[in-house]
């Protein structure tokens, strides 16, 4: 057996391509908004103006495509189970950044499936946006005790 079951979503430069798509919209919006207010703000020159805007789409589409594209998952193949977690943004940039330029990414935590006696599986409700109901996966390992004498 060598699949792989992967619980959540793997990034990858797809997603982050059809995020970038996705998102052009609010990268827009970014730039034509801050150069347009310049423009109409401040005595700079028009040509300056515009170039802060590509400049403000630019910083627009990093804060957001790493934000909609990098989540949390498990990976479990037929040796290890494999924790891939971001703890905040600059995580989240840097694994984007690696992924575009297609540098392996390693697991945060990595367990051995022989070192594993039992898992619980559980789950509890959340609320998420727009009063949906969601649910919080918990998975608890009980490892096997190991005595070396």
């Amino acid at each position: 057996m060598n699949e792989t079951l992967i619980i959540g979503r793997k990034a990858t430069r797809k997603n982050i391509l059809v995020s970038f798509i996705a998102f052009i919209f609010y990268g827009l919006i970014g730039g034509i908004g801050t150069g347009g207010l310049l423009t109409f703000l401040t005595p700079l020159n028009r040509s300056i103006c515009i170039f802060i805007g590509i400049i403000a789409f630019f910083v627009t589409m990093l804060i957001v495509v790493p934000l909609a594209t990098i989540t949390d998952y498990l990976e479990i193949n037929p040796i290890f189970i494999n924790y891939y977690v971001y703890k905040g943004y600059f995580q989240m940039l840097l694994e984007t950044i690696n992924l575009i330029i297609g540098k392996q990414t390693y697991p945060q935590k990595q367990i051995n499936l022989n070192d594993i006696k039992n898992i619980e599986l559980s789950y509890e409700p959340i609320s998420m946006l727009w009063a949906q109901k969601g649910y919080k996966i918990k998975l608890l390992f009980q490892y096997k005790l190991y005595m070396s004498f």
